[in-house]
């Protein structure tokens, strides 16, 4: 019960960021008409089918660059040994060769790449590191002996979608006094590991999964009505603290399915000795709360600007190719002109010829305001020529680049 009341609590508590995260989502991905509306995303409607809306898109490059600016050195560990002796040092030569043999064999990189693009993108990032009982193993004992083991560590990039905290003020993720893992699963999945725990011997689906977390539909722009069928169990990873619960005073762990069912359960102290939580939060900008900010956020009201101007200016170079005629009552068949290029115009003898409709002038934006708006964005982002493997114009030393 109180799972459950805390999880309805704090996903609605985020939601506003939640909805910042779509919006900055959809800048990245190109769709940016859009924007929020009293906190709520939703696509900018166009008021005209003639009104042309280009998208020169200015943050992906920048989120790219953010992404390789992140991964460009693969993290390291060292680990120190706790004396002078041989024993002490051999065991930490040991204890780096057993991290580095984990970061290759499970992928590190790949999944640090994926969770330093939702740090670009949504401002926070998570890497969890766990107990995978499920795996299946090759052993070797100090004998030489091969066999089959069950149980491995490996590493899961969690969406800040799938995080949830009680208290939004407090920016490190290890002073939070619980912190709610949230995901789904298909039903097979669930049945798979604890079918003989719930009432009837198998968990039935009680979410959607296109929905119930994340809005897929906002994530992805790919049309069509939202599916209301239930089709995935929703799973709640509970990491308590100690002294933060009356019924778990030494701290614990609860894995909840489907708001009634405990399927796994840590009641007598926290499950790790290091007392720390199985998740490394990455921070984009610091906002001193626990959600940080992505540098889309600043970037939007310039990227506006541009599609508004270069828009603009297409809109304007149309029309003045093809302005449109003025001609008086009665000397042409209006319904014959097609604007087709070189079309011969009938006019009725003694008739004024059709001319050219007056154009207003326009305000074209001249290359220096363009050049501002983009030195804007390179002064947000911190992404300058030199950071982004260019050298600046007119250097031309080679110490200088």
């Amino acid at each position: 019960s109180w799972v459950k009341d805390e999880y309805s609590r704090m996903k609605q508590a985020s939601e506003p960021i939640r909805q910042q995260w779509y919006l900055n989502h959809a800048q990245y991905s190109g769709r940016q008409y859009s924007e929020l509306v009293n906190g709520t995303f939703h696509k900018t409607p166009s008021f005209s089918k003639d009104k042309i809306r280009l998208t020169i898109n200015r943050i992906r490059p920048v989120v790219r660059t953010e992404v390789a600016r992140m991964t460009a050195q693969e993290p390291n560990a060292e680990v120190i040994p706790s004396t002078s002796e041989v024993s002490d040092i051999e065991s930490a030569k040991s204890a780096e060769a057993v991290l580095n043999f984990a970061f290759t064999t499970k992928k590190f990189k790949a999944k640090f790449n994926s969770a330093a693009f939702w740090t670009s993108v949504c401002g926070n990032g998570y890497i969890k590191t766990f107990w995978d009982a499920s795996r299946i193993v090759e052993t070797q004992d100090a004998d030489g002996n091969r066999g089959m083991g069950r149980g491995d560590i490996d590493y899961q990039v969690v969406l800040p979608f799938n995080i949830l905290v009680p208290d939004p003020g407090i920016a490190d993720i290890e002073d939070q006094p619980y912190v709610f893992n949230v995901y789904t699963k298909p039903v097979s999945w669930v049945n798979q590991r604890w079918a003989s725990l719930f009432k009837e011997g198998k968990a039935q689906a009680t979410v959607n999964t296109a929905t119930e977390l994340i809005d897929m539909q906002r994530l992805t722009d790919h049309g069509g009505g939202k599916s209301k069928d239930m089709d995935s169990c929703l799973i709640i990873e509970a990491w308590i603290k100690p002294g933060q619960l009356k019924d778990l005073p030494n701290g614990g762990m609860l894995t909840v399915v489907n708001n009634e069912t405990i399927v796994q359960a840590v009641l007598d102290g926290f499950p790790y000795a290091h007392g720390e939580y199985p998740f490394a939060k990455i921070d984009s900008i610091q906002t001193g709360m626990f959600y940080s900010s992505s540098v889309i956020e600043d970037l939007i009201p310039i990227q506006k600007e541009i599609n508004r101007r270069r828009s603009r200016a297409l809109e304007a170079g149309n029309l003045m190719g093809n302005p449109g005629l003025m001609y008086r009552k009665g000397s042409i068949d209006s319904q014959k002109i097609t604007n087709e290029p070189g079309q011969l115009i009938e006019v009725t003898p003694g008739m004024d010829w059709p001319v050219p409709k007056p154009q207003a002038k326009s305000i074209e934006t001249t290359p220096q305001e363009m050049q501002e708006l983009l030195s804007d964005i390179e002064d947000i982002s911190g992404q300058h020529q030199v950071s982004k493997g260019s050298a600046p114009s007119g250097v031309t030393a080679a110490t200088a680049i």
